[in-house]
């Protein structure tokens, strides 16, 4: 079974653009468990991610608000201001902000706000809710 979800999930690219090496590696370990074969992009900024972006085209965008050089907001307005992503999923995870924060990145059109500590179970199912894939099942 967890073989043919490697197939199922080999499409399946998201990017991850966190200053938090060790929320990167969480981040990491819950999308690989739950979303086997998928290709997961790991940057450390906002730049790093948009050159990502430049690479190869993503399923899912998933953003740490607090960035330095360019933060979350900022990233999620690039996106949607490059026709060529401005329909990527995004949400944007925080340890700091609120709702002042997620009202403005709705405007922007991100699709989820995240804070953390996250739950990995509740956070790989805003996963597959936002890319479509509500029907699997969770972590085994």
């Amino acid at each position: 079974a967890r073989e043919a979800s490697r197939v199922a999930y080999s499409a399946l690219r998201v990017l991850v653009a966190d200053d938090d090496p060790d929320f990167r590696a969480l981040l990491w370990e819950a999308l690989d468990y739950a979303f086997p074969g998928a290709d997961i992009v790991m940057v450390g900024d906002g730049r790093s991610a948009l050159r990502a972006l430049d690479k190869k085209q993503v399923s899912l965008a998933i953003f740490d608000l607090d960035m330095p050089g360019m933060n979350g907001v900022e990233l999620t307005a690039a996106i949607r201001a490059t026709p060529l992503h401005e329909n990527i999923p995004v949400i944007v995870v925080t340890a700091t902000g609120g709702a002042p924060d997620w009202q403005l990145l709705q405007s922007l059109g991100a699709d989820g706000f995240l804070v953390k500590p996250l739950d990995p179970v509740a956070f790989v199912s805003v996963v597959r809710r936002t890319v479509g894939l509500e029907g699997l099942d969770d972590f085994g």
